[in-house]
């Protein structure tokens, strides 16, 4: 299972990738307010390519939130991240909410 998401994440625009693994990042869904921030102060691009991965049925999306469709395909757009590249954006993406 997690060979077949990775693959089909894979597939997209590395666009919808870079997204999907910046949402990764925090857990199993996101408020929608955690993403203004981040395109706000990170001059990221994040919406658009979210909702293509609404669309190819990788996330749900409510009014507030973003949220993975399942918690394997959470963990296969995390997994693409490196370790190292994991802790730069943690470290980063903390940064940008308390700056907020």
């Amino acid at each position: 299972v997690a060979d077949f998401l990775t693959n089909s994440i894979g597939r997209l625009p590395p666009d919808v990738q870079a997204a999907l693994s910046t949402l990764s990042c925090f857990g199993a869904s996101t408020h929608m307010t955690v993403i203004q921030v981040l395109e706000a102060g990170l001059d990221l691009r994040l919406k658009d390519s979210l909702e293509v991965s609404v669309t190819e049925g990788l996330l749900e999306k409510t009014d507030e939130t973003f949220q993975f469709s399942h918690d394997r395909v959470q963990e296969a757009a995390y997994n693409m991240l490196n370790s190292q590249d994991r802790a730069k954006r943690h470290l980063k993406y903390g940064l940008a909410l308390c700056m907020r």
